[in-house]
């Protein structure tokens, strides 16, 4: 009976997405991302029947907004087993500081696995801003993080990394989240790979965004444990 039901779960995992064409097979650890759209969502059977061992959930965006189902959904992936990110969708016109302490507050006695993840990306920002400047305001959104505890990665397309992210020094502290929908590993040296929007699993309605950790499940215990949330001179 086992068998059968993660064998329904992986067919479920792999049907219904033609943008699915990349070879993940040489990365067991899978992951999703998941936000308030999504509606309720059974993590245990995430876990058990699509292999989900970890989950990236929306907190905020812009220097106000909250994701109304980021605590429910953090709560629920944790008692299921998974390592859990939060993440922060970037908005190009709002103040870098407001948008650290729109995260800081959000975050406020939540203890992510992963550093919080700063989602870059165009689609719904407004367009006219330099990319230099947008840069620079992204810089100073994690610098604030960093000067009270949080560590940041950075999650962007391969537009955006063409545009916007390739010109920040991401080195040593900020950790690569690509998003690339092709059948190719993405030529960038990366952390996670998103490689589909259309992915359907066993445990939620609707369709979901795919994830693979860069590495063997050796690699991700050490990437855990040198990628914290929260820096080693965390404040208390």
């Amino acid at each position: 009976m086992t068998a059968v039901l993660l064998a329904c779960g992986w067919w479920l995992y792999w049907s219904d997405d033609p943008l699915i064409g990349a070879d993940v097979s040489g990365f067991p650890v899978k992951g999703a991302d998941i936000s308030a759209h999504n509606g309720e969502i059974d993590f245990y059977k995430l876990r058990q029947y699509g292999g989900i061992g970890f989950v990236m959930i929306k907190a905020t965006e812009g220097a106000q907004w909250q994701d109304s189902n980021f605590r429910h959904n953090f709560r629920c992936a944790r008692q299921a087993g998974m390592k859990v990110g939060a993440y922060h969708f970037f908005r190009f016109d709002a103040e870098p500081e407001l948008q650290a302490l729109n995260i800081i507050s959000t975050l406020r006695g939540i203890e992510p696995d992963m550093p919080v993840a700063i989602d870059v990306e165009e689609w719904t920002n407004p367009t006219g801003i330099h990319p230099d400047t947008i840069a620079k305001r992204i810089v100073q959104t994690v610098d604030y993080l960093y000067a009270r505890g949080i560590n940041s990665m950075i999650y962007t397309n391969k537009k955006g990394y063409r545009r916007i992210v390739s010109r920040i020094n991401r080195e040593p502290r900020m950790p690569l989240w690509i998003c690339s929908l092709s059948s190719d590993m993405p030529e960038h040296r990366f952390s996670f790979w998103q490689y589909s929007h259309r992915g359907r699993l066993d445990g939620l309605e609707g369709k979901i965004d795919l994830n693979v950790f860069a590495g063997d499940s050796a690699g991700w215990r050490t990437w855990l444990s040198e990628n914290t949330f929260r820096t080693k001179n965390m404040p208390q």
